[in-house]
């Protein structure tokens, strides 16, 4: 039997640990990374969208530890699962990195009081957004370079990930914002429990999210340049436009490799934060229609070329708002010769029938229905 012990931060490792880097180790890795290299010429994986995780399978060790780095002076809260329990820590997470030196390597414990001679199957679980309330996008990934475990750990290849596959692009409702309904800053978020992630759980699906709170199709609700619809094509959704006067670009190496991911299915959630004027004449109704339109056909061209299928968008309007559903209509209708994309209706979900709001945004609660309902809609929809 393993203890769920809370996470510590080890800055001095255990003369008898053995530290494995990421490219000499059999492992999981789901989402949007990117490969760095230190000064000694280890490899590590950087990320910073909600949702990446890292699976390893595990035995001859008592506890096991991961070496990682943090830039930028948002923290991000990660979740710990040993064979499916969850390592238990304050906020419904099992550690946060706020506290975490920046810009040098730290070691944090992930599970302790392991029996040498069982196998364990470890899960790392990123459950905050890229930079957690930030409107000037700056630097704010983290890097995982390796494990630590006793002399004789072992590590074999976890177990196969689902063949199933999502994508998903939104805001703060997508990014679970304010979901606890308690706690301050980035701890009143879990994306673990948001409907995305839960809807990624119910259909037993691969997922790859990118969510930013506050961030719009073509205008963010409360400051910023940077929109979703240009985090969409980045690796790091942190890493900025390197032309100060374009905050809409990304450095070439930042961009996404859409043919490393081809999903059944896209689910898009953006408009909230647009404040679409009433009228169809208005310019910005206008921008939002093109901009919208223009990301799925490229978005799609990107998995023709790679010789993928196009998956099926599903184009979600709600629950905050309904201001930008006709909008979300005509894009749609637009589509519907060449690109299959179909309505997700999440407009009740705020009616006070399924849960609280928290700071005006769905609670776990409520992002629980929203799930229910999205992943019966989306595994019908795909004939899953």
């Amino acid at each position: 039997m393993f203890r769920l012990l809370l996470p510590m931060l080890l800055l001095a490792s255990l003369s008898s640990a053995k530290f494995l880097n990421v490219e000499d180790t059999p492992i999981q890795v789901v989402g949007r990374v990117t490969k760095m290299t230190d000064g000694n010429g280890h490899s590590g994986f950087a990320y910073d969208h909600p949702g990446t995780r890292f699976v390893v399978t595990v035995k001859g060790t008592t506890f096991l530890n991961a070496t990682m780095e943090r830039v930028g002076s948002v923290g991000n809260n990660y979740i710990v699962f040993v064979n499916g329990k969850m390592v238990p820590g304050p906020a419904n997470t099992t550690f946060c990195t706020d506290t975490m030196p920046v810009n040098t390597s730290f070691s944090v414990q992930l599970a302790s009081g392991l029996d040498a001679s069982t196998e364990y199957t470890i899960e790392l679980f990123k459950s905050s957004e890229a930079q957690f309330n930030g409107r000037q996008v700056i630097p704010n990934y983290e890097t995982l370079w390796g494990f630590e475990g006793d002399s004789q750990i072992q590590m074999s290849s976890p177990p196969a990930l689902p063949s199933r596959r999502l994508a998903f692009l939104g805001d703060s409702i997508t990014a679970g914002y304010c979901n606890l309904c308690t706690g301050s800053g980035v701890h009143q978020e879990a994306f673990h429990s948001s409907w995305a992630n839960q809807i990624c759980d119910l259909l037993d699906a691969q997922c790859h999210t990118v969510a930013w709170s506050g961030f719009g199709m073509v205008r963010n609700c409360c400051g910023g340049s940077t929109l979703a619809s240009d985090v969409w094509w980045r690796t790091l959704a942190t890493v900025p436009s390197p032309d100060k006067n374009d905050p809409h670009g990304t450095t070439s190496a930042n961009l996404w490799n859409f043919s490393s991911f081809i999903p059944d299915g896209i689910v898009i959630n953006l408009g909230t934060n647009d404040h679409l004027p009433e009228g169809d004449s208005d310019p910005v109704v206008a921008e939002f229609n093109a901009t919208y339109l223009g990301l799925i056909r490229n978005t799609s061209a990107f998995y023709k070329a790679a010789g993928g299928k196009v998956p099926t968008y599903f184009l979600a309007c709600g629950p905050m708002s309904s201001q930008y559903c006709n909008e979300i209509m005509y894009v749609m209708q637009t589509l519907a010769p060449e690109i299959k994309a179909v309505f997700l209706d999440q407009r009740p979900f705020l009616d006070g029938k399924y849960g609280p709001a928290c700071c005006g945004h769905p609670s776990a609660m409520v992002d629980t229905a929203m799930a229910l309902n999205g992943s019966a809609f989306i595994k019908e929809t795909l004939g899953w």
